[in-house]
């Protein structure tokens, strides 16, 4: 092997490779979608300001996503596997009655706390709702996230030896409606103390799945 080729094979080894470019590219767009989603919400958002955030041209998108929707969609996905995976994760140090409260406290702060992402979402879901491949889409989506809080509360009835109210499904489809009320509430009136909501919110959940709360009196016993 020649000294030129020698130094090109240890110059080439410092460079990252092709798909180690793409996948950058791929890691740079989607942040760079997260930020002009939470800043100008789905509607307003373009392609055009998704790449000049990234840094990227447009056709760099056009190479990863096949449109505006198709990448608010891989971040939904992202987001929603990632909070799957959290919310299991929690769910196996689950011990008793008084962490069914630690586990929901968890659960409404995650969505609380970006309240401009799920601005978006419910701009996309109006969007959606009227594009029958969209929302096949998305309700592929959805229901993995309704799967994930079935498995979740599986585990808390589990921990508790608390007896569901109802089928695991619907109070997962009825805990999920309850968090996005709870977070445009929220951004209604901001002048609410966060706090103060959160745990309201917790209580009131506690009571839809049906679970002992701990700052309830004890029974009477007669």
């Amino acid at each position: 092997m020649g000294s030129s080729e020698a130094t090109t094979i240890r110059a080439r080894r410092g460079r990252p490779s092709r798909a180690e470019q793409v996948a950058a590219r791929r890691r740079a767009l989607l942040d760079a979608a997260g930020e002009v989603f939470r800043r100008d919400g789905y509607l307003a958002a373009t392609v055009d300001s998704i790449a000049e955030a990234a840094g990227l041209t447009k056709g760099a998108v056009y190479s990863q996503f096949e449109s505006k929707a198709d990448l608010f969609l891989t971040l939904l996905e992202q987001r929603i596997d990632q909070r799957v995976a959290a919310h299991d994760a929690l769910a196996r140090e689950l011990h008793g009655t008084a962490s069914a409260r630690k586990f929901l406290r968890v659960a409404q702060s995650v969505s609380r706390r970006d309240p401009e992402w799920y601005l978006a979402l419910l701009e996309f879901r109006l969007v959606a709702a009227r594009d029958p491949a969209l929302n096949v889409r998305y309700a592929r989506s959805h229901e993995t996230a309704i799967r994930g809080i079935v498995r979740s509360l599986a585990a808390l009835y589990d921990a508790t030896d608390v007896t569901p109210p109802a089928p695991l499904e619907t109070l997962a489809s009825a805990s999920l409606a309850m968090e996005a009320g709870g977070v445009l509430e929220a951004i209604v009136s901001p002048e609410a103390a966060p706090e103060e909501a959160e745990e309201a919110g917790v209580a009131l959940l506690e009571r839809l799945l049906g679970f002992p709360s701990p700052d309830a009196p004890p029974p009477v016993v007669q």
